[in-house]
């Protein structure tokens, strides 16, 4: 199941901060090197069990293109880069693939990291 990094801030963290977190333990990238675009916008969807609506910010951040992704959290087994006209056919969410087509793509140049 295939995503776009994201989960939960913390105590203490605001977005951007709590963003940062979210990408390193995904994808082993170091929060000082992620470059912060822009924010992009607030999405909101059912959670993995079905049962309750969360809300969800997607920032665009860029890094060096060949980092190596490798990930910290033990519930993420991979992730990998890819090509952005192939990211929304990979994307397990809907809502996710729909806010990609309609917001992301634009903004993108290279490829996306995926988890």
């Amino acid at each position: 199941m295939w995503s776009l990094p994201k989960g939960a801030i913390e105590d203490g963290e605001d977005e951007i901060t709590g963003a940062r977190r979210e990408i390193r333990e995904e994808t082993g990238i170091d929060e000082d090197d992620l470059e912060l675009v822009r924010f992009l916008a607030t999405v909101a969807r059912v959670d993995e069990d079905g049962r309750a609506w969360k809300k969800i910010m997607f920032f665009l951040f860029t890094t060096e293109h060949d980092a190596k992704l490798e990930p910290q959290d033990d519930k993420i087994h991979r992730a990998l880069w890819t090509p952005r006209k192939e990211v929304a056919d990979r994307l397990f969410y809907k809502e996710d693939r729909l806010f990609f087509e309609t917001n992301i793509t634009k903004a993108l140049v290279r490829e996306c990291a995926l988890v």
